[in-house]
């Protein structure tokens, strides 16, 4: 129960499930888990509800994740794969997505106050319904505008 990761080469402390389906490091504010390739294990395979504060998931792997009604406040998610995660519900302050992988991603009814999205990949991204009040750069995927 929780989230595993694989540590990459030269990663920071990468996340593990210790006794009884506690994640270590917990995901608290300033964590560091760049470069972790992270899936869920649990049995329906959702990490919905997260609250990520202050995490550095520079290149991590989210390919799929579901992050339903999560809350992301002040994360740098430079690199990482997020291609088909869904953030429906989530809302999302102060987010780097520079140079990620978002295609396909679910961002309906999402709430999204600041994120910077130069070069990443939104191609085939669902983004009705979502609210993005402050976006900068010019994302892969989506037309100007």
């Amino acid at each position: 129960m929780g989230l595993v990761a694989t540590p990459a080469a030269s990663a920071a402390t990468c996340p593990t499930v210790g006794t009884f389906g506690a994640v270590y490091p917990e995901p608290s504010p300033g964590v560091d888990w760049s470069g972790c390739s992270l899936f869920t294990v649990l049995p329906d395979g959702t990490v919905q509800g997260a609250r990520l504060e202050m995490v550095h998931l520079e290149g991590a792997n989210l390919s799929g994740a579901d992050l339903r009604n999560a809350r992301i406040i002040v994360a740098d998610l430079t690199g990482a794969d997020l291609s088909d995660a869904t953030f429906d519900g989530a809302r999302l302050d102060t987010v780097t997505f520079l140079d990620a992988d978002l295609s396909g991603a679910d961002f309906r009814n999402a709430v999204v106050e600041s994120m910077d999205v130069r070069g990443a990949d939104f191609t085939g991204a669902l983004l009705d319904g979502g609210t993005f009040n402050s976006a900068s750069g010019q994302p892969i995927g989506l037309p100007p505008g």
